[in-house]
């Protein structure tokens, strides 16, 4: 302990650049357990000048005396932190989305086979056997690349991350929440019985261990959806305390995402018709507008694990039915220049 108050006076006069990452005494702590003085501590005070230090409000002295010190930056980092301007630890959700027609959703997210419409009990895991292999690559939408290490995540999935979803949007990115599973059931419209515990336990569990990349133009996203998942188990449904991961924030912005009703969604048949409907969500479909696209690649954006294209297709006009009754949109085929078949979706009103 004198050895090391011997070196933080020794740091006083010298005078040195500040790291680019270290702009304030958040920073310092950041690096390190604050309650005890490392080796990594002095480094970084080190790299850290003295007229800086002072230059903060309420630092005071720099002191030789290293329980002085670490009690003034602790003090500085409790008053700092009610003043960061520019944390980037919490994140609001958009002030305007519409939050009558359901849950906000990332549109690269519905985009994708990363939530598929597989069959029930199909959870394959996506791995890799070198640190630096590749990570599997989800068909995805144009402009952006889905990456993903985990188990297959299904709409059931997608349905507990829309409750969770549900749970924070008035807190927002990064803030903790603690919620029951009852609570996290009832946003699902499901009853509090075994099974149904058991698969929101497991859902929780596949979007907090599976890590995403996520590449969209000048943006890249790596983490989970779900952070610092935590069960308490002795509490009466259990009580969940997660984070919805704040660098999901900027796949949220304005032009980015689509509301999604959860009622909604429960009412449709199979995780085809979800999909389905989460996808045409994210499209302006009206009279004057129509969605087409190839077969082939629906079929491979939603991660169907129906291999033949003639079976997908008697599947999707099934799905189709339920999908139609909520948002009015129907589907035809036709023919592309290759001769292939391209789904088209539309409103009734365009048959007019």
């Amino acid at each position: 302990m004198k050895d090391i108050a011997e070196r933080l006076k020794n740091i006083q006069n010298k005078k040195s650049k500040l790291e680019p990452t270290i702009k304030t005494p958040k920073d310092i702590l950041k690096c390190t357990d604050y309650q005890n003085i490392t080796e990594e501590w002095l480094d970084v005070i080190e790299k850290f000048t003295l007229k800086e230090l002072k230059n903060h409000k309420k630092l005071g002295n720099f002191s030789g005396d290293p329980a002085e010190f670490l009690e003034k930056m602790k003090e500085v980092l409790a008053k700092h932190d009610k003043q960061l301007i520019n944390d980037d630890t919490k994140h609001p959700f958009p002030s305007k989305y519409p939050k009558s027609q359901g849950e906000p959703l990332s549109n690269i997210l519905c985009r994708s086979s990363l939530f598929g419409a597989v069959k029930p009990g199909s959870k394959k895991e996506h791995k890799i056997n070198k640190i630096d292999d590749d990570w599997p690559t989800m068909e995805s939408w144009k402009d952006y690349t889905v990456q993903y290490l985990g188990f297959q995540l299904d709409q059931t999935d997608l349905d507990i991350f829309l409750s969770c979803i549900s749970a924070c949007k008035d807190i927002g990115f990064g803030e903790r929440i603690h919620i029951s599973g009852y609570q996290l059931l009832k946003k699902l419209g499901l009853g509090d019985s075994k099974s149904n515990y058991k698969r929101l336990d497991n859902g929780l569990k596949r979007l907090s261990h599976g890590k995403i990349k996520i590449k969209h133009k000048d943006y890249s996203y790596e983490d989970s959806f779900i952070t610092g998942l935590v069960l308490k188990e002795n509490t009466e449904n259990g009580l969940y305390s997660f984070r919805l991961s704040v660098e999901l924030a900027p796949l949220f912005k304005s032009g980015y995402y689509t509301a999604h009703s959860i009622a909604d969604r429960k009412k449709l048949n199979g995780n085809l018709a979800k999909w389905i409907y989460s996808y045409l969500r994210t499209h302006k479909i009206n009279q004057n507008r129509e969605h087409e696209i190839s077969l082939s690649k629906l079929h491979a954006l939603c991660g169907s694990t129906t291999s033949e294209l003639r079976k997908f297709k008697l599947k999707l006009k099934e799905a189709m039915q339920s999908v139609s009754e909520i948002n009015g949109i129907s589907l035809r085929f036709e023919k592309n220049k290759q001769n292939e078949d391209k789904a088209i979706f539309f409103t009734k009103k365009q048959l007019q």
